[in-house]
């Protein structure tokens, strides 16, 4: 018999392979933090997964997450090129999109099947079985975690989708308008869009970047890694809030660029504003927490 998994695969799996009495085996393409609380694998049980040079150096695998499987004395393998989430235990086997990894149990919507057909598990079982690959050791593990990239990624092969923090200690708000820029703001604006897009990238993909104009004494007041929202009263709106990521000036015009989550709400109204707290700013603005996390949780 076959059941479909639906969205949260490793709520069945986890459990079925904690008390698994028989040798279990797993070809999970990739793993990532939190991988041995969800493939609580045991002693004399067999893990494939690709733990290659490459799938390090990209952030698909985690090498550091591995070493929780050699603690629990479980034989790990890498395999080059695997894609396949596969966990078989005595009876039943799981096939399906989720690697190993608390991005995937937690961030992503997966599925899978389970079977009990005795032919298809065992199939399943030799299939995981039969893949060849580099035995992986404690010295191994030292090794690969010299390759990890410095760009974020999500553990378990996806890279990882900036999202709006939680808590921030402070945001601050910028009261802007939509005006024609000159021809002195735009080479300002140019000169730092390279910085901008390079240093989002630490923050992950889905960053959507924007270019203010500011006046000197508001510049000055701001540092990357600031977070800020621009607010036009004019036309009665609030972006999300986005992190300072540059600044850059030519003659006397200044810029800073901002980037935003673009999973985030974009835009809120300023009678929204107004119910959890804020308005619009003459320039400038700081607004601390705790207020800080009513703003975030509005855009979430």
């Amino acid at each position: 018999m076959s059941v479909y998994i639906n969205r949260e695969p490793w709520k069945a799996i986890t459990p079925r392979v904690e008390a698994a009495a028989q040798r279990v085996v797993a070809a999970m393409g990739y793993v990532g933090d939190g991988a041995h609380k969800l493939l609580p694998l045991a002693k004399g049980d067999l893990l494939v997964c690709d733990l290659s040079e490459s799938a390090v150096k990209s952030g698909a695998t985690n090498p550091e997450a591995i070493l929780d499987f050699l603690k629990a004395k479980v034989t790990v393998r890498s395999r080059q090129g695997l894609h396949a989430k596969v966990v078989v235990l005595g009876r039943r086997a799981y096939v399906g999109s989720n690697n190993a990894s608390d991005h995937s149990a937690k961030k992503l919507i997966e599925a899978a099947i389970e079977t009990t057909d005795s032919s298809e598990v065992q199939k399943l079982r030799k299939f995981v079985e039969q893949l060849d690959g580099e035995e992986i050791t404690k010295q191994r593990i030292q090794e690969l975690m010299l390759l990890r990239p410095k760009r974020p990624r999500s553990p378990g092969g996806d890279i990882l989708v900036a999202e709006l923090p939680k808590a921030l200690p402070e945001i601050k708000i910028l009261g802007c308008s939509f005006v024609t820029r000159t021809a002195s703001e735009d080479k300002a604006a140019a000169i730092g869009k390279s910085d901008a897009k390079s240093v989002s990238r630490k923050y992950g993909t889905g960053m959507h970047l924007e270019s203010t104009i500011v006046f000197k004494w508001v510049y000055d007041r701001l540092k990357i890694g600031d977070w800020v929202m621009l607010s036009f009263e004019m036309d009665d709106q609030y972006w999300s809030p986005g992190v300072v990521t540059s600044k850059s000036k030519y003659r006397n015009s200044y810029a800073v660029w901002t980037a935003q989550p673009t999973g985030s709400e974009e835009i809120i109204t300023g009678s929204e504003a107004k119910k959890i707290g804020i308005s619009f700013p003459p320039m400038l603005t700081v607004i601390r927490a705790p207020q800080t996390t009513k703003i975030l949780k509005k855009f979430r």
